[in-house]
């Protein structure tokens, strides 16, 4: 009985110390003496178990308006730099202890003050590159936003950026999709989180995530197009034909679409095909320097495949022979005519660009136009010698 009694004063005396130290940490907020007040806050929290209900929501409500207001004065806030942190778990906790709602207002007045603070610290810092910082201090509004049931779609795509900016990529994969899940930064998002897996090597999960955004959106045709650039940096000339037939198709008088469908049906052997796409684009668009350049280079390889079975005939011919090759030397020549056709309208496009000079300097030497020759020779030399 006599051990009771004993626990009984401890606990009597602890609470009493307890309820001393929340009205001298009110008293020393009041006063502008923050340090002390958070001194005696903490000394409450340590006996708050053994406040009645109402003045433990009372102690942490306390708990929390304090550290706000170290939060917000920079003279003592480089000594608590959890203080945002600590304010929120402390108004959190006390709303969670006000069951019958008597404080939620003011709580939640308070709360908002914190998630204001800390958005503001958060562009303060992301402003001078202290990404993670900032990131630290998105993800807090980002939290008080969520105890109000409010998604903060803003700083959720603020802290996304933080994090990737600073190469913390598992979490700003995670924000990203966060962005994507509520259609938030759209485009971008989807993007961005491509970009950090391929940024890593992750090709397999920087395609997929871009396939299940054009899935999703189908109509956004910047997927299609950050999916053919992985397969062309990675030298995937079927997939990137893939991806730009697909964005033709959505597209279908973009003659840029159709000008790289018609590269890469070149470079993939295709040559019908990517004579077709060329032809289309000088349709949309007659000064279509990619197109005029890539049906130059369809003739004149044409032309050249030609005169290699053209030089390959035997000295002595028979009859059927020389008509074949009397047929041969015209498709050469005729190929070599569009060839230069081609090559000149391209020439007018871009007069500078150095392999269009190079290729007429050789096709008007082959046949024997000796003023044009000439004449881009000295173009040829000249950008020769600039690059």
């Amino acid at each position: 009985m006599k051990h009771l009694f004993l626990a009984i004063g401890l606990l009597i005396t602890a609470t009493t110390f307890g309820q001393k130290d929340v009205v001298s940490a009110y008293n020393a907020k009041e006063d502008g003496n923050l340090r002390a007040a958070a001194t005696y806050i903490e000394q409450a929290i340590l006996v708050v178990s053994t406040y009645k209900a109402k003045q433990q929501e009372k102690t942490w409500r306390y708990r929390g308006e304090i550290y706000l207001k170290i939060a917000s004065d920079t003279s003592v806030y480089a000594e608590f730099p959890n203080a945002l942190h600590l304010a929120m778990e402390s108004l959190i906790k006390a709303k969670d202890l006000d069951t019958k709602k008597r404080y939620q207002d003011e709580s939640n007045i308070l709360l908002a003050e914190v998630q204001r603070l800390a958005g503001n610290k958060g562009i303060s810092s992301y402003n001078q590159n202290e990404f993670e910082i900032a990131g630290e201090f998105f993800d807090l509004a980002i939290d008080i936003a969520k105890s109000f049931d409010i998604i903060d779609s803003v700083f959720i795509h603020y802290s996304a950026l933080s994090y990737k900016n600073v190469g913390l990529n598992d979490k700003a994969i995670e924000r990203f999709k966060k962005c994507a899940e509520i259609q938030y930064a759209l485009p971008y998002c989807y993007l961005d989180i491509s970009r950090i897996y391929e940024s890593n090597g992750d090709m397999s999960n920087a395609i997929a995530i871009l396939r299940e955004a054009r899935d999703k959106h189908p109509d956004e045709i910047s997927y299609i197009e950050e999916e053919y650039n992985i397969h062309i940096k990675n030298n995937d000339e079927e997939s990137a034909l893939a991806c730009i037939v697909d964005a033709t198709l959505k597209n279908p008088t973009n003659y840029e679409y159709i000008v790289l469908s018609g590269n890469l049906y070149q470079m993939l052997g295709y040559s019908e095909e990517a004579k077709n796409a060329f032809s289309t684009a000088l349709a949309l668009d007659s000064i279509s320097f990619g197109a005029n350049f890539g049906l130059g280079i369809i003739y004149n390889n044409e032309a050249a495949l030609d005169q290699e079975k053209f030089n390959s005939f035997p000295l002595k011919l028979n009859s059927s022979q020389r008509k074949e090759r009397s047929e041969l030397k015209i498709r050469i020549d005729e190929n070599i005519k569009m060839a230069i056709l081609y090559f000149e309208s391209a020439y007018k496009v871009n007069p500078t660009d150095f392999e269009t000079v190079r290729i007429l300097k050789d096709l008007y030497a082959k046949t024997m136009q000796d003023d044009k020759y000439l004449e881009f020779k000295a173009v040829f030399d000249s950008l020769k010698t600039s690059n």
